[in-house]
């Protein structure tokens, strides 16, 4: 409702729809703040009420942006730091992966971390965004193998490897 709230505030002259969202979004904002019932519990907010209270105060058009973007950065600095901690176990798990030490593998932890944190930005997302990350890692690895000229007798025994869960089969075949 929020965001409804803002985005009727770029409504042009003669735009009727947009008109009655910003009616009806911003009565219910006004309601939702008078009973001081503005809270979300799924997105990280410190102060989702004090949000609210500036977007009925202040419309889009008379908003300084620069102070909001720093408004924002205070909101959300938990979950920055949230972020900075998982980034921070991704990069960690890699290395003790030693996927670094494979001439062929591309290092892409941070890009898969953030194609995670992207779409997955809740708090209580913790756990999916780094299986997203370590899944994302892993094939990016097995596909530089198979793209790094392998013969095909190798990648055939690697594949049977993977398919009976049996590294044994290995042996004998050293990886590039």
């Amino acid at each position: 409702m929020f965001n409804l709230s803002r985005a009727s505030q770029t409504l042009f002259p003669g735009e009727t729809l947009l008109k009655k969202a910003r009616s009806f979004s911003s009565g219910f904002l006004k309601t939702k703040h008078e009973n001081n019932e503005c809270f979300v519990n799924w997105i990280l907010i410190k102060d989702l009420t004090g949000e609210v209270e500036y977007n009925l105060t202040f419309p889009w058009y008379a908003s300084l942006h620069r102070l909001e973007h720093r408004t924002y950065l205070d909101q959300y600095e938990l979950q920055q730091d949230l972020h900075k901690k998982e980034l921070e176990h991704v990069i960690k798990w890699n290395d003790g992966c030693q996927f670094k030490d494979l001439d062929f593998a591309r290092q892409k932890s941070v890009e898969c971390y953030f194609a995670g944190a992207a779409i997955m930005f809740e708090p209580e997302m913790v756990q999916t965004r780094l299986v997203w990350a370590r899944c994302c890692v892993l094939t990016t690895v097995l596909d530089d193998y198979f793209d790094v000229g392998t013969s095909v007798e190798e990648l055939r025994v690697f594949v049977q490897a993977v398919r009976t869960w049996n590294p044994k089969l290995i042996n004998g075949f050293v990886l590039p």
